[in-house]
Order: structure tokens, then C-alpha cells, then sequence
């Protein structure tokens, strides 16, 4: 028995190929997420154009921004990201770690208090969000985050440190 694909093509069975904007979407996520972010930019910005509340979408142009070193862009996806996300802790983490790294240390607290709401157990950033009101002398900030802390967390000898701290830079 032969088969023939243009007779079963012909038949009108199958419709006409037409390109799947998504399926190039997904592509470009797994291009991006491969460390080629390059080559995924064009069609995750037209992807965008299409659809701006695409988190997927989105959250590959943020990291990949990031990772590109291309800070511009990054705020402006990071910042989207957290708008469109604004109950899961990823897009305010990310955006934390962005802000930590370029020294603006009032707006990466403000997100990593964001990211603790949502994720309160999280005792490592929780060391590093009163280290970063710390760092720029902030020790109203220092004390009530330390006290929240230690409500969950009773005798915790850092926590009891960074109070101590605190309530010292205050007088």
C-alpha cells in the first residue's frame, strides 16, 4: 500500500500551514531560558506588543534585561512584572536582588518587606532586609522590622543583635 502525502494534504483534511504566534513565543521563552537571549529578544518584545500582560513573556524580558546587564530595560520589565504578579514573591525578589546590586537600597528593602509578606519564613532575607536599612542608617526601620521578627522568632540572638543596633543608632 503507497501513501501518498500530497493526496492526503490535497484531500483538504489538514488545513493550510499557517505560523503559531504562540508556538514562536514559546520559543523564544526556551531561547531565552537557554542563555540566548539575543536571539529571543525581537519576538518576545513583538510578543509583548501583542499581549502586554503576558507574565511569561514579561518574566523573560526581565531576566533576560538582567542577565544582559541592560538596566533601562530591566527596570521597566521588573517593575511590569511586579504590577502583573503582585502576590507571588518572584517578581519582587528579582526586583530586589536588581535594586540591591545597583545600590538603591530603600527601594530593594521596600521590595524584599513585599517579598516577606508573601513569603514570611524566609529568615535569610529577612537578615538582609534589615541589613540593607542598616547600611543606609535607617534604625526606626531597623527596630520595627527586628521586633516584628522577633514576635515569630522569640530570643533570636541576630535578631536581638540588630535591635540592639538599632535602638543604639537611635540614642
Amino acid at each position: 500500500m503507497s501513501f501518498s502525502w500530497a493526496a492526503f494534504i490535497g484531500s483538504g483534511t489538514l488545513p493550510p500551514f499557517q505560523p503559531d504566534p504562540h508556538r514562536r513565543k514559546d520559543a523564544a521563552r526556551n531561547t531565552d531560558q537557554q542563555g540566548h537571549f539575543a536571539e529571543a529578544e525581537a519576538a518576545l518584545l513583538r510578543a509583548y506588543a501583542r499581549n502586554g500582560t503576558d507574565v511569561d513573556c514579561v518574566r523573560a524580558l526581565s531576566l533576560g534585561y538582567m542577565t544582559a546587564a541592560r538596566d533601562p530595560e530591566a527596570a521597566v520589565y521588573l517593575a511590569r512584572w511586579c504590577e502583573l504578579q503582585p502576590d507571588l514573591p518572584e517578581p519582587h525578589r528579582q526586583r530586589m536582588e536588581w535594586l540591591e546590586r545597583h545600590e538603591s537600597l530603600a527601594e530593594a528593602a521596600a521590595e524584599g518587606e513585599r517579598v516577606l509578606e508573601l513569603d514570611p519564613a524566609d529568615t535569610q532575607l529577612q537578615k538582609r532586609v534589615i541589613l540593607m536599612h542598616l547600611k543606609e542608617g535607617r534604625y526606626a526601620e531597623v527596630e520595627r522590622l527586628s521586633r516584628r521578627f522577633l514576635e515569630r522568632q522569640p530570643g533570636h540572638p541576630g535578631l536581638v543583635y540588630f535591635l540592639a543596633e538599632a535602638c543604639h543608632g537611635l540614642g
